[in-house]
């Protein structure tokens, strides 16, 4: 007669699953960094407005002050590919609800038209931001709306920062990992959690009535990097003390 050992089999198999289901201890740091570059592109925004009693009269006026305003930019040095419109409107402008003598309530009316048209222009040579200001104003512009600076690639500073953040991130869990009285085994896992670009992405120029050119700082742009590591750890006496940083 032979005794099946199956009962036995099924009950070593489940203890050995169950010590292999229960997950390591781990480590999370996280850590941050970041990177100051001078930015190389610059993008200004100006047009102008104008207010006409009729309709044709106010997109009459404002087409040859922005044809002249483009004129002048072009000649400032932008090319065809440095100019795009940013905005056309034109609305009308009413007069405030009032009474009549009798009492009754005088219904908004339009009195005028408003007109407006936006250009941005694209420079990469930072130098003549001020200038190129100056010869759109200069031919009638009478809005600058601001200068944005930038980055034309933004992968070599965003890189700088994100590997700055992972050494952030490994000396911080190195000094937990000593504090708690741990090693760290093997990295798990990383993941980014943020970066933004920081600087004067709305700087506005000071405009001066005198015969002075637009001074313009393109001032610096802040890269910065957040990183998250995941180290698994074990006891420094599990496997004969010791701290190899997860390297």
């Amino acid at each position: 007669m032979r005794i099946s050992n199956v009962p036995l089999f099924l009950s070593l198999l489940l203890s050995t699953a169950s010590a292999h289901d229960t997950p390591p201890p781990t480590l999370t740091a996280t850590g941050d960094a970041e990177v100051s570059v001078a930015p190389d592109r610059a993008r200004v925004v100006l047009g102008a407005t104008v207010q006409a009693a009729d309709a044709s009269d106010a997109q009459r006026r404002i087409a040859e002050i922005m044809t002249r305003a483009l004129e002048a930019l072009r000649g400032a040095g932008a090319r065809d590919e440095d100019l795009k419109t940013a905005g056309v409107t034109l609305h009308p402008v009413h007069a405030p609800a009032g009474r009549r003598p009798n009492g009754e309530t005088e219904e908004p009316r339009i009195v005028a038209y408003r007109a407006s048209n936006t250009v941005e222009v694209v420079l990469t040579d930072l130098a003549r931001v001020g200038t190129t200001i100056d010869a759109g104003v200069g031919a009638g512009a009478n809005r600058v709306q601001g200068v944005t600076f930038e980055l034309t690639d933004e992968s070599g500073p965003k890189a700088d920062a994100l590997a700055a953040a992972v050494r952030n991130a490994r000396e911080k869990a190195e000094r937990m990992a000593a504090a708690a009285g741990v090693r760290l085994v093997a990295l798990q896992s990383v993941t980014e959690s943020g970066g933004r670009f920081v600087g004067p992405v709305a700087a506005t120029a000071r405009m001066s009535a005198f015969d002075v050119g637009t001074p313009v700082e393109p001032g610096r742009i802040t890269v910065t990097g957040a990183v998250s590591l995941t180290y698994r750890i074990s006891s420094p006496t599990a496997n004969g003390g010791g701290n190899d940083g997860g390297r």
